[in-house]
């Protein structure tokens, strides 16, 4: 670092190989960089201790000295990353950007190979990045060249960008376990009670199948399947042939079923007619996807919305399992069944 020179500048590399060359020849000249050592047992040394760091500052400035490349008011500093030091000990930091690792290099690479679009992360679902298998956000990245211990010091991916280990493993359990679980599984169940029906006859009692929506449960439970209906469940069928756009109208007319299906909800919670466990368990289910929608819809939070998805959808699969089991109930224990 030069007096009244902005920025660092750099030791020449022939500079510093000569100086190297000098004391492998002579190991009496430049001596205090014997205390350099292979600390890792990699077969090369590396500078990483404070106190070879201190040594290596010492015979650079030395031998700049001796070419009269250094004044008494010239600094020697080793940098590292987007920082330095003069001791080993204390380092202070530069100013750079937070995507760089460093102002004094480039930390962008630019690959000219071109690759099929179904090679892009996102191609084959959501589960490119959101699953345990998937190293988009667990891969480990090199953060500092030596740790306390002189050894390379990684972090996962999702650190870097701001994520914590909670939120990815949110992400990951509900695109990769819960979303297929809840989507597909509706469509298995269907398809299972086609069949029964098919082979084994028709037992459903038609006449309170059709009084249902009298049923003020009846009502909450058909509510929420129509929410579900509107909801990312429409994706599975209709996702890969449909276009971004309808798929965002969707999602917009999900929350107007949502917003609609609460209000709906509310308001048969107030009416007088005659409620048993079923109801009470749907209205609960409903008010608790209305605060983890709701939060969905007011934070920004990347943190907050993984967990929070994650929990709506664990509801929503709730839910549609709760009005799924007290519709078939009624069907097929009769209009005089007791209320449930």
């Amino acid at each position: 670092m030069k007096s009244g020179v902005s920025g660092i500048g750099m030791v020449f590399m022939a500079d510093f190989f000569k100086m190297w060359k000098a004391h492998v020849d002579n190991s009496e000249k430049f001596s205090a960089l014997d205390e350099i050592k292979d600390d890792n047992g990699d077969g090369v040394p590396e500078v990483n201790r404070p106190a070879e760091v201190r040594a290596l500052l010492k015979e650079v400035g030395n031998y700049l000295k001796s070419l009269g490349k250094l004044s008494k008011r010239d600094r020697v500093v080793l940098v590292k990353d987007a920082a330095y030091t003069e001791d080993g000990e204390h380092w202070r930091k530069l100013d750079h950007f937070p995507w760089e690792a460093t102002p004094y290099a480039s930390v962008f690479k630019f690959s000219h190979d071109i690759y099929p679009a179904k090679a892009a992360l996102g191609t084959k679902g959501c589960t490119d990045c959101h699953s345990f298998g998937s190293l988009f956000f667990n891969r480990p990245v090199l953060v500092d060249l030596w740790d306390a211990q002189g050894k390379l010091h990684f972090e996962p991916n999702y650190k870097l960008l701001g994520y914590s280990k909670l939120a990815v493993d949110a992400g990951a359990f509900r695109q990769e376990i819960l979303e297929p679980v809840l989507y597909y599984g509706i469509v298995v169940v269907f398809i299972l009670l086609g069949l029964w029906v098919a082979f084994c006859g028709l037992r459903l009692d038609l006449e309170a199948l059709s009084l249902i929506p009298a049923w003020p449960t009846g009502r909450l439970m058909l509510l929420i399947l129509i929410v579900a209906v509107f909801g990312p469940a429409i994706n599975v069928v209709l996702g890969k042939f449909i276009s971004s756009d309808v798929l965002g109208y969707l999602a917009f007319i999900h929350k107007v079923a949502g917003v609609l299906g609460l209000l709906a909800a509310l308001y048969l919670l107030v009416s007088r007619d005659e409620k048993g466990l079923a109801f009470a368990l749907g209205i609960i289910l409903m008010l608790y996807q209305a605060v983890t929608g709701g939060a969905l819809l007011l934070s920004n939070n990347g943190n907050l919305r993984q967990v929070v998805f994650t929990l709506h959808d664990l509801g929503a699969l709730a839910a549609v399992v709760l009005a799924g089991v007290v519709i078939l109930w009624r069907s097929l224990r009769g209009k005089g069944s007791e209320e449930i």
